[in-house]
C-alpha cells in the first residue's frame, strides 16, 4: 500500500520506493487505458461550457497520497535536482529591468526553453523525473516532453500572472501544462483573459501535496495562472 513508505529512508532506498510507487500509477493508468475508459478523473475547476469554450482546467486530488508517499516522492525529486547539478536561480527581463526570480527551478527537456531573456538548455531527464513524467502521460494522455521543477523556498516565493505561451512550447490553443505538487499547500490561481473577470470569476484552487493538476488544449490561449 502506498502508505506503507517510510521517511526515515536513505537516499537509494528513497530513489527505490519512488520509483515503486510511480510505476504502480503508470500500471494503474495503462490498465484503465486497455478497458477503453478515460483515465483521468480529475474535478473540473470550471463549468463544462466554459472548458469547452476556454480550455478544460482540473485537478486530481491525491493523485499520489498525502503522507509519507508525497514526501518520499518530493525527496526523490530533489535527489535528482540536485544530482543534475541541483536548483538555479535567474534574473528576468521585465518591462525592460531585471528583476531575481522569486523561486529556484531546474529544467529537463528534449528541447531549450526560453522566456523572459532567460535560455534553459535541453538535457535529459533524471530517472524518477523522467518515469513520474510517463505516468503522467499515461493517465492525462498526453505527450510532455519537459519538466521545469520549481521550488517554492518560503511562502514569499511566488509567480505573477503568466501564460505559459512561448513560441518553443508550440501553439497555445494545441498545448496542454500540467503540473504535480509536492510538499506544502499553495494557492493556485486563474483568470480568464478572453472573456474577462466580470464575465467569468478567478478560478481558485488550494493545490496540497500529491495534487495532479492539468490545464487542457486552448487554456494557455485563454487564460492567465499564478501561484500566490
Amino acid at each position: 500500500p502506498e502508505g506503507a513508505f517510510d521517511t526515515a529512508l536513505d537516499d537509494a532506498s528513497v530513489r527505490e520506493a519512488a520509483q515503486r510507487l510511480v510505476a504502480r500509477k503508470l500500471q494503474a493508468a495503462r490498465r484503465v487505458q486497455r478497458s477503453g475508459l478515460d483515465a483521468y478523473e480529475g474535478q473540473l475547476l470550471t463549468s463544462p461550457r466554459l472548458a469547452r469554450l476556454c480550455g478544460a482546467i482540473s485537478v486530481h486530488a491525491g493523485w499520489v497520497a498525502a503522507g509519507a508517499p508525497s514526501a518520499v516522492l518530493l525527496r526523490a525529486v530533489e535527489l535528482d535536482v540536485a544530482g543534475a547539478g541541483g536548483w538555479q536561480q535567474d534574473m528576468l527581463t521585465i518591462h525592460g529591468q531585471r528583476w531575481p526570480e522569486p523561486r529556484l527551478k531546474a529544467f529537463f527537456g528534449a528541447e531549450s526553453y526560453s522566456y523572459h531573456g532567460v535560455t534553459m538548455a535541453a538535457r535529459a531527464m533524471p530517472p524518477v523525473i523522467a518515469a513520474l513524467t510517463e505516468a503522467v502521460n499515461a493517465i492525462l494522455g498526453t505527450q510532455h516532453n519537459s519538466v521545469m521543477c520549481t521550488l517554492y523556498r518560503t511562502g514569499a516565493d511566488a509567480i505573477s500572472p503568466h501564460a505559459d505561451a512561448e513560441a518553443c512550447l508550440g501553439a497555445t490553443a494545441l498545448s496542454s501544462v500540467s503540473s504535480l505538487s509536492l510538499g506544502d499547500s499553495r494557492l493556485f490561481s486563474l483568470s480568464c483573459t478572453a472573456l474577462g473577470q466580470q464575465a467569468v470569476p478567478d478560478v481558485r484552487a488550494i493545490l496540497a501535496g500529491g495534487d495532479l493538476l492539468h490545464m487542457g488544449r486552448g487554456v494557455q490561449a485563454h487564460w492567465k495562472h499564478k501561484i500566490e
